[in-house]
């Protein structure tokens, strides 16, 4: 089977059309692919990011996931925070607090 390109050479060396006639239309054939690929290529992203949204809204957090990620420790060798170090953190930032004031 003969490509489009070939046909057009093949009647180019016929003298069935002029090299202006060859170019113009080797150039309307690249531009529709550019033009058919740029579509196809814009409509497999939207399809992706379809399907990306989709299996977000899948499976949401109930509650308990948002617990239990709250009460979980950081690291599985940390302990979850004591109440001296929070109790240190609130004295800091009051010190923070008291030095911008004044």
């Amino acid at each position: 089977m003969q490509t489009l390109t070939d046909y057009l050479s093949s009647l180019y060396k016929d003298d069935l059309i002029s090299s202006n006639e060859l170019s113009s239309s080797l150039l309307i054939i690249s531009l529709l692919f550019f033009i058919v690929m740029v579509i196809l290529s814009f409509s497999i992203t939207i399809v992706f990011l379809f399907i990306k949204l989709y299996n977000c809204h899948e499976q949401p957090y109930s509650e308990k996931d948002e617990e239990s990620l709250i009460d979980s420790p950081r690291n599985a060798e940390e302990e979850p925070r004591s109440p001296k170090r929070i109790v240190v953190i609130d004295v800091i930032r009051d010190d923070i607090y008291h030095e911008v004031n004044n």
